[in-house]
């Protein structure tokens, strides 16, 4: 086995894992909106992927083909030749960017955030910031005892969002 083969079969095997891993985490994504059903949704802010790994691996990936291509083009190496995926691997890029995925959920109980629920009495006060209006999205900050939460709620909910913490008294941003 040479270097090109061994480098070649690392660049299969994680096409291979990248696509597998990204629908692991969308179908738990999946799981977690099932469960929630009644809950006020709120959204991450973020562009890419939260999910740090996967993120770095699919950026590293991308960029090993795309300089592969290139040298192929400028006829320096042939070895993109042999990586069976050579001409779809733009089909993981979706994978680099943030699908809506919710980021907590906003219930009876309190604040549902990665499996851990905060209680209402550790919520300080909200604040809503900007509307956006290219998504129709406000951004909804909670402030707890020791962080903040930030997260994109869509407009039609702040009034249903608003009623939901007065009625567990938690009060606006003071002044």
């Amino acid at each position: 086995m040479t270097i090109q083969s061994i480098f070649i079969m690392v660049l299969n095997l994680t096409y291979c894992v990248i696509i597998p891993w990204f629908l692991y985490y969308a179908y738990r994504q999946y799981k977690a909106n099932r469960s929630a059903a009644g809950q006020i949704r709120v959204y991450d802010p973020a562009r890419l992927n939260p999910h740090k790994l996967l993120l770095v691996v699919t950026l590293l990936y991308v960029s090993t083909i795309v300089v592969l291509w290139l040298l192929y083009m400028f006829k320096v190496s042939h070895v993109i030749e042999d990586h069976w995926f050579s001409y779809v691997f733009m089909l993981v890029l979706p994978v680099v960017a943030n699908h809506d995925r919710v980021l907590m959920y906003i219930g009876e109980y309190g604040i549902s955030q990665e499996g851990n629920v905060i209680p209402w009495e550790f919520i300080s006060y909200y604040e809503f910031g900007k509307l956006n209006t290219v998504t129709n999205r406000l951004l909804l900050e909670i402030h707890t005892k020791d962080n903040v939460i930030r997260g994109l709620l869509p407009s039609e909910s702040q009034e249903e969002i608003r009623q939901f913490l007065e009625e567990n008294k938690i009060q606006s941003k003071p002044a």
